[in-house]
């Protein structure tokens, strides 16, 4: 269920305060560096606004599409399920034999579109919450200080996750309520749940599986540096144009505020430089570096990982990335501390992020 406009701007409101007046550093007698910093947030807050906003409009169109056929299969089911209690009262064994196979099929279809549709319903509450955290920060007042590097936006997903801060603290996610995310903090998820984050101004989302640790290492604009500790994520990167795009239109429609509008006015140029940075992925014995692709990594047990790239490329090399071997669309790989295992055909993949 979406939230309201109302809870949604007043829980970002009370949650990214602090971080918001940091933001707002007056740039008017900082140092450079300083003003690089507030420059770099703002790209990333506005990168991640329009591209929530955007996501909010295809929302609008997916739902009113999923709920027609949603309703088709709804039909298609009771039809089925009707001529199997006429065959069964009227004891036709022939014709009860004949109505299971189509009564099976029309229930796991029922079941998959609701599934289906449930997700699109938690995707825009995630969008909102989002676009409503990254509009408070943009809007918060201006105040002294030195800014807090942002470098991701986290989401629950579902059940439960936590941010492990530098200084040793846990901070526990909490549905609706999206955080911001500084270099050299983690999300862990616990068993049965994931959690989602966004990085490169918005452009990329990493999908963190359950029981999964994540570590965001570095804030360079140019190339953002991850390192999966321990678990599986499936992530997606937009390619440079369907980005540049977004960032062209402005997102989804007007932002509603002239200070949200000059905002995303003075940034956009500058995201727009970015649109072919990537990420580099590390873990235990491997290296993965992405700019456009969409692909799921699995660390196993013997230390070793599996890559499979379901768009685009994604290079994959041993720890140090010395030896990087392009992994394409439709084939997986394993990389080891002995190195990348040439890549093959993937064969039937588990999409877990879709269950």
């Amino acid at each position: 269920m979406s939230l309201s406009k109302r809870s949604t701007g007043r829980t970002a409101s009370v949650n990214f305060f602090l971080v918001g007046t940091a933001l707002a550093f007056c740039l008017i007698g900082a140092s450079p560096a300083v003003r690089q910093e507030i420059r770099d947030n703002e790209g990333f807050l506005v990168g991640v606004l329009l591209k929530n906003l955007a996501l909010k409009e295809r929302m609008a169109s997916d739902i009113p599409a999923s709920d027609r056929e949603l309703q088709t299969s709804e039909r298609i089911f009771l039809e089925a399920e009707s001529r199997m209690t006429t065959a069964t009262e009227t004891h036709n064994n022939q014709a009860a034999w004949e109505a299971r196979g189509p009564l099976d099929k029309s229930r796991s279809d029922l079941k998959k579109l609701r599934q289906a549709r449930a997700r699109l319903d938690q995707a825009r509450a995630r969008a909102e919450a989002a676009s409503a955290a990254a509009r408070s920060m943009l809007l918060s007042g201006q105040g002294q200080g030195s800014p807090i590097p942002i470098c991701g936006l986290v989401s629950l997903h579902s059940g439960k996750a936590k941010i492990l801060k530098k200084g040793g603290n846990e901070v526990n996610l909490d549905s609706g309520r999206p955080r911001f995310l500084e270099p050299g903090e983690e999300v862990m998820t616990m068993g049965s749940s994931l959690a989602d984050v966004q990085i490169l101004n918005g452009r990329a989302t990493i999908l963190l599986g359950e029981r999964s640790r994540l570590r965001l290492d570095e804030n360079d604009p140019q190339n953002q540096a991850l390192r999966l500790v321990h678990g599986k994520i499936y992530s997606t990167v937009d390619k440079r144009d369907e980005f540049a795009g977004l960032l062209q239109s402005g997102g989804a429609g007007p932002v509603a505020d002239p200070k949200l509008e000059e905002a995303v006015a003075s940034a956009r140029e500058r995201i727009q430089a970015l649109t072919d940075q990537g990420f580099t992925l590390r873990a235990p014995n491997v290296c993965l570096v992405v700019t456009s692709a969409r692909f799921a990594v699995e660390l196993i047990k013997s230390g070793a990982a599996e890559i499979t790239v379901l768009e685009g490329t994604v290079e994959a090399g041993d720890a140090d990335c010395s030896r990087r071997v392009p992994v394409e669309e439709g084939f997986m790989a394993a990389v080891s501390k002995e190195g990348v295992i040439e890549p093959k055909k993937a064969a039937a993949v588990d999409k877990w992020w879709e269950k």
